[in-house]
């Protein structure tokens, strides 16, 4: 898994794709599912997060061109299930309008973070 122009943040991008794939695919383990009330849906995202992190770290390793394209919509899909899984968990809360409010700063902040990383590397994936 050596870079070969030596873009190091590329590597640290692709060992967290493998590690989060990996990660997603325990918690569909039944060791992990005990823990926690059962859910399809959670089983759901749990598996469509390996997918997407899978797919992204074969992307990312091969150069696939439309992995940079396909990378602005996997930034949105995980921007929305933070904010859905971080607003649906401060509703419990005894003033949930703080705690939402840090949440929803804080995805837009990475998110924005993220982009404009994500938008500097065009030109690994896309050659002119």
């Amino acid at each position: 898994m050596r870079s070969n122009n030596g873009n190091s943040s590329l590597l640290v991008l692709k060992l967290g794709c493998v590690c989060f794939c990996l990660w997603s695919l325990l918690l569909l383990t039944p060791v992990f599912r005990s823990a926690r009330s059962h859910s399809h849906l959670r089983d759901f995202v749990s598996l469509l997060n390996a997918i997407i992190f899978g797919i992204g770290f074969y992307g990312i390793q091969r150069r696939v061109r439309i992995t940079w394209q396909l990378g602005w919509l996997v930034g949105g899909l995980l921007l929305s299930e933070w904010l859905v899984f971080c607003l649906s968990s401060s509703l419990r809360l005894p003033k949930p309008w703080i705690a939402s409010t840090v949440f929803v700063v804080a995805g837009f902040s990475v998110a924005l973070y993220w982009g404009y990383w994500w938008n500097r590397q065009k030109s690994y994936f896309i050659r002119d």
